[in-house]
């Protein structure tokens, strides 16, 4: 039987939230591409930005597999701990094969 997640993702959908208080950035340096987009699925292991606090780079990660469908902050946006960066929603088959691997 094919999972539905369609009616889970509106119940209860996927946030990566910020662990620290700082500086975003979606990507390493200013000419670089950004870590990830819209559109792009993601292993709960896949950086999808840095924030800055205190002269220190940390690294945040996914935290969960899905696709990104929203980004709640942008490049260089002051950000407290436990705020909301992105949305992930859980892919179904049609969805996985279209999205952009990370």
């Amino acid at each position: 039987r094919p999972q539905d997640f369609d009616w889970l993702n509106k119940v209860r959908p996927i946030v990566t939230r910020s662990h620290v208080s700082g500086l975003f950035y979606s990507s390493a340096a200013a000419d670089e591409e950004p870590f990830v987009r819209i559109g792009d699925f993601c292993h709960r292991t896949t950086v999808v930005g840095i924030i800055e606090s205190k002269k220190i780079f940390f690294h945040i990660t996914a935290g969960h597999s899905g696709i990104i469908t929203e980004a709640y902050v942008g490049n260089g946006t002051s950000v407290a701990e436990g705020e909301p960066l992105f949305k992930l929603v859980r892919p179904q088959k049609t969805d996985a094969q279209r999205a952009r691997m990370r």
